[in-house]
């Protein structure tokens, strides 16, 4: 059986590839660490190691378990719905819907740096693309 080549980038899929080694998951991980001001991203443990202290980092969390389900999702309407990939805001914008819906779960301490991430990001997802000449 012949290996699946990612949805994002091409090269040949694997867990590991699709949450954190493709060039379009270390996009969104490069964010989020940027925002929490935290090194997170570079594989599940950095991810996992936060679950642990979960009152602490609940905001953090809800944010890198969005990203975790919105790439997945992604990925299966590409393959099983014919979706097309157009740029990383089609995934943001997913992510920012899941926040939102999540949020509401989340206890009020949380919500706060939620509504500031969230803020951020919808920022971030109007600027116009930049174009970088070689």
């Amino acid at each position: 059986m012949k290996p699946l080549d990612c949805v994002f980038c091409c090269e040949n899929e694997s867990v590991d590839h699709l949450f954190f080694g493709c060039v379009v998951a270390k996009t969104f991980w490069s964010y989020i660490s940027s925002e929490f001001d935290i090194d997170i991203g570079a594989n599940f443990e950095s991810v996992a190691r936060f679950w642990l202290s979960n009152n602490k980092n609940s905001a953090l969390n809800t944010t890198t378990s969005a990203l975790l389900w919105c790439l997945w999702k992604h990925r299966n309407s590409m393959i099983f719905d014919n979706t097309m990939w157009i740029f990383v805001t089609q995934v943001w914008r997913s992510v920012l819907r899941t926040i939102r819906y999540w949020s509401v779960l989340s206890k009020e301490n949380c919500k706060e740096r939620l509504d500031s991430f969230v803020g951020s990001l919808e920022v971030m997802i109007r600027q116009p693309l930049l174009i970088l000449s070689g």
